[in-house]
């Protein structure tokens, strides 16, 4: 922002800098001026990048009372990384300045008043570098030649152009992360469409008989299981659990367990237990170890893992039913029906296990969804501000830049102008640049924006959650397409001052 902005002022006054020149001001006295500016502005917006820090957290404790009844945490301030920060802001914003101001200040009074800047010096080392070829055409030598001879401004385009895109194909991505994480534990896990968990006994005995009828007349099909609670602990771990206990024959139909390494579906052992994906990538746990698990009575006993599956929610461990009363001793009692609808409707009959069976638990895919609502919306969030940001980049630092490659352009093309060339191959000479330059931007975004999207997710994950870890083709295909429209209008907007070019405008 910087050096786009005192770049535009410095070519507007380039008049009065020669006469601040001619009558004996050093050039670190005129570069003063400048980087008071630019130090000024940004100290305007650390100020308010404060501001900022502080409605972010006000948002972050409203989603925390949403999700958790636990307490809201304070609004903090770090002083010694804010002011390191700012530091740092501040020395680019000098270092900004002096690259904005550095070669205009080299030329002497009479080559500023008089509007000619010399390039001999810029042209020369374009014309001996390797990248102009003397066999391309007459347009990729102008083009890799004005590139050249405008370096800083290219590199800075190039750097909020994938800035840009980055941020935006970063935030797309862990949106649909998450949305894609809940998909796949509803696709890939649960092959069920309605479960139901109910409590056991003499008491409820009517009602797990009629659950079973109303099943039935529904022409749904289902396959009961069981679900128990545990607690695990590995090494200085311990952490709740739920065990989900399996029919062998019958899981697959049901409930898929697709091996962590192989991908192929496995079997559910005789004895032991699997272990979901998070767990083995936090601890370390290897087929053949032993893990501690908790007996409902509280007594401990080690069991051996048999496999690890892949488990996107939830701390879900899975055992068949064999292995479940070696663990505990007990009898297995199921207490789970996972259903099939065949036809039925989903949410009629869901209205109806619940009126039949008001002490069980009935979740749809559906249900599933709305527990992580506010999470989705929050990333909804996420997305947004990282678009705005975007937009902001785009608005008053890239349209910037434009304009000054516009202006340093100005003689060129009326000299194009002159000798026949119309607006709009003078447009088409200018938007070849830029094509350029928002090209190697994206490839720079894409390679930088997917390290950089692994690296959030990395962070983000918690201990029962999996967030899909593929690269997501169309959150960058999102991301390229609204930067695409962005420079477009900016390039739009910028490009029709061409039309307005005079040859009396050539000395100016």
């Amino acid at each position: 922002m910087c050096f786009s902005t005192i770049t535009i002022i410095i070519d507007e006054q380039k008049s009065l800098v020669g006469t601040q020149k001619s009558l004996g001001f050093f050039n670190s006295a005129i570069r003063s001026k400048y980087t008071l500016f630019g130090v000024s502005a940004v100290t305007t917006g650390i100020l308010a990048g404060f501001g900022l820090n502080f409605l972010l957290q006000f948002i972050f404790q409203k989603g925390i009372g949403l999700l958790y009844i636990v307490g809201i945490p304070e609004m903090y301030f770090d002083v010694v990384p804010a002011a390191g920060i700012s530091m740092i802001e501040i020395l680019v914003a000098i270092a900004a300045t002096y690259a904005a101001c550095h070669t205009l200040l080299k030329l002497s009074a009479v080559e500023l008043v008089s509007g000619q800047a010399s390039l001999k010096r810029v042209r020369k080392r374009a014309a001996k570098s390797k990248n102009v070829k003397k066999g391309a055409s007459i347009y990729s030598r102008l083009i890799r030649r004005n590139m050249l001879n405008d370096i800083v401004r290219v590199i800075i385009s190039v750097v909020i152009i994938s800035a840009s895109c980055s941020m935006i194909g970063a935030g797309f991505t862990l949106k649909f992360a998450f949305s894609d994480m809940i998909d796949n534990q509803l696709t890939d896990v649960y092959k069920y469409d309605v479960s139901i968990n109910y409590p056991t006994g003499k008491d409820f005995e009517d009602e797990i008989k009629k659950t079973e009828e109303l099943i039935a007349e529904s022409g749904a099909v289902y396959s009961k299981a069981g679900s128990s609670i545990t607690i695990y602990h590995v090494g200085d771990l311990k952490e709740y659990s739920t065990v989900t206990i399996l029919n062998s024959m019958a899981h697959p139909d049901y409930y898929s367990v697709i091996d962590y390494f192989t991908g192929e579906e496995m079997k559910i052992p005789e004895d032991g237990v699997l272990i979901q994906s998070r767990l083995y990538e936090r601890t370390g746990l290897e087929v053949g170890d032993k893990i501690t698990l908790y007996k409902p009575d509280l007594g401990k006993v080690d069991v051996e893992v048999k496999g690890v599956y892949n488990n996107y929610v939830g701390r879900d461990l899975v055992m068949s039913d064999s292995a479940y009363k070696k663990f505990t001793g007990e009898d297995f009692v199921n207490n789970v029906m996972f259903i099939k609808l065949k036809g039925a409707d989903v949410n009629e009959l869901e209205e109806q296990l619940r009126n039949v069976f008001p002490e069980a638990t009935v979740n749809t895919p559906q249900s599933v969804r709305d527990s992580y609502k506010v999470l989705s919306m929050i990333y909804d969030m996420i997305v947004l501000i990282l678009t705005g940001f975007a937009i902001l980049m785009s608005i008053f630092i890239l349209s910037n830049l434009t304009n000054i490659f516009v202006a340093r352009r100005r003689k060129e093309l009326i000299v194009m102008r002159v000798n026949g060339f119309s607006t709009k191959q003078c447009i088409g000479y200018l938007t070849k640049e830029t094509v350029a330059t928002t090209f190697i931007s994206f490839i720079i975004a894409v390679v930088v924006g997917i390290f950089m999207a692994k690296l959030m997710i990395s962070f983000i994950e918690t201990d029962y959650t999996m967030y899909e870890r593929s690269v997501s083709i169309k959150s960058w295909i999102f991301a390229i397409g609204m930067e695409t429209i962005f420079a477009g209008i900016i390039d739009y907007l910028a490009f029709r001052k061409v039309k307005n070019l005079k040859v009396t405008d050539i000395n100016e």
